[in-house]
């Protein structure tokens, strides 16, 4: 009886507790970021936005519309933090990459659709 017990519990595959977020990465080229800007995705009619520093690299907006590997239509908008618009409203179509970073047999598993926009 304990050693069906204990085979029970056992699993082949181990997952570990990474999580991840759907959501769309808006890659800026050609700016550098001397201010704090507000990225804002919007998929579907629903809009999230993020802010960041002086990071580098692309900046991650969460949406929870951004759900299979569709293509996805998406619209971005970015500003400076006083207000400036750096990137006027943008709409694109693209096909959202998915993630798995515990795996494939293991949760989470969330899409990206990642958008590459200029000043």
């Amino acid at each position: 009886m304990v050693v069906v017990a204990l085979m029970g519990g056992c699993s082949s595959t181990a997952c570990t507790a990474i999580g991840a977020e759907s959501g769309v990465s808006v890659d800026i080229s050609g700016q550098g970021r001397g201010e704090p800007i507000t990225a804002t995705a919007c998929v579907e009619g629903h809009c999230s936005d993020t802010s960041v520093q002086e990071a580098d690299g692309p900046i991650f907006i969460a949406n929870s519309k951004v759900t299979s590997e569709e293509p996805t239509r998406v619209t971005v908008t970015v500003r400076r933090q006083s207000g400036a618009v750096l990137v006027p409203s943008r709409e694109t179509t693209v096909t959202p990459k998915r993630v798995q970073p515990n795996g494939p047999d293991c949760d989470p598993t969330a899409y990206v659709a990642t958008v590459s926009v200029a000043p």
